[in-house]
């Protein structure tokens, strides 16, 4: 149903049409929660062509399809690549975003996850860190997003070994 909608939509506003482009992303978002990692691509990667062209290579929206491709790479654990498209997500984030906005939040905490399972866990304590203050300030520290953040926090630091005491407490809260 999703691709008749999108047919449709493409049909009567034209492929360039920002909403068509929203659409695209937006079921690559559903084809990856369902597992389809290649149909997600090719609406990713179709959507950030697109965005560049439309919006500008610096919009928001483009550093959006960016963590789309980031966090299929993280599903298909491809690490390096992950990180390199957050990289480039957060340059553009940083720069026309306010420092607490919310997709800040979401790259910097799956900034966190990737350098968990990177390896070493050390280097995600920075991300996971800021994530956790944005996702507090933005929708409160009882927010799933803040949980997860501090739960990765705490996953960092068990793994190295450090700050026992508060492991236990944060993952309890989330």
């Amino acid at each position: 149903r999703y691709d008749e909608a999108l047919r449709i939509l493409t049909k009567q506003s034209g492929q360039w049409h920002p909403n068509v482009i929203d659409a695209l992303g937006n079921r690559g978002a559903l084809l990856l929660a369902q597992g389809d990692f290649d149909g997600a691509r090719r609406d990713f990667k179709d959507a950030l062509e697109r965005n560049r062209k439309v919006r500008g290579a610096d919009h928001a929206f483009v550093g959006y399809d960016l963590m789309n491709l980031a966090q299929l790479a993280f599903d298909e654990n491809q690490l390096d690549e992950a990180l390199a498209r957050l990289e480039e997500a957060l340059e553009i984030f940083r720069a026309k975003l306010p420092a607490q906005h919310a997709y800040i939040g979401a790259a910097l905490t799956l900034q966190g996850r990737t350098l968990v399972q990177a390896q070493p866990p050390a280097d995600a304590e920075a991300p996971l860190e800021e994530a956790a203050r944005i996702w507090a300030d933005e929708f409160g520290d009882r927010s799933p997003e803040h949980a997860i953040a501090r739960a990765t926090l705490a996953r960092a630091w068990f793994l190295q070994g450090r700050r026992p005491d508060e492991i236990a407490e944060i993952l309890r809260k989330s």
